[in-house]
């Protein structure tokens, strides 16, 4: 099986998990009664609603566009093998380039809190195509710089 087919796979499986996450977290919203309290505070309900907290839209709004970007992106990877009979020639796998899609895909993955900085160091380490671990390198050195400039703010914002 060719491995965009396998990275295509992948990128919807985590884009219908990120669409189930948004799902269920809005419906743990759930139904709030509405009413007034009495002169001796006793509560009397007089109607329910259903709603949403304004934190859960803060992180319910993201993940659901998360989850369609990776869909959409996802269904416009090319497989290999449409890519080689378009040139007709071939590239050897570890130089093959990336396209801007790719580039695009694996920005967000990486940017995933925990799970894309394994994947991140995974791909820097051993990636086989030298274009994807130059990229992840790349992104990790910028990753290093932010977490030295944040320390940084923080140790001197306290003196």
């Amino acid at each position: 099986m060719n491995k965009s087919n396998d990275f295509k796979k992948t990128l919807i499986f985590i884009g219908f998990a990120f669409l189930i996450l948004a799902i269920i977290s809005l419906l743990k919203s759930g139904i709030v009664p509405y009413g007034h309290y009495d002169f001796w505070g006793n509560f009397t309900p007089s109607e329910y609603r259903f709603v949403v907290e304004r934190i859960k839209l803060s992180y319910v709004i993201p993940l659901s566009l998360i989850g369609l970007a990776l869909l959409i992106v996802s269904s416009k990877i090319k497989n290999s093998t449409e890519d080689a009979s378009e040139n007709g020639e071939t590239i050897p796998a570890e130089y093959k380039p990336i396209s801007m899609w790719g580039y695009f895909l694996y920005e967000i993955l990486f940017s995933i809190p925990v799970i894309g900085q394994i994947i991140l160091l995974v791909k820097a380490l051993s990636a086989k195509n030298k274009n994807l671990k130059n990229f992840a390198r790349s992104y990790f050195c910028l990753l290093i710089i932010g977490v030295i400039i944040w320390v940084a703010y923080l140790i001197f914002d306290n003196l």
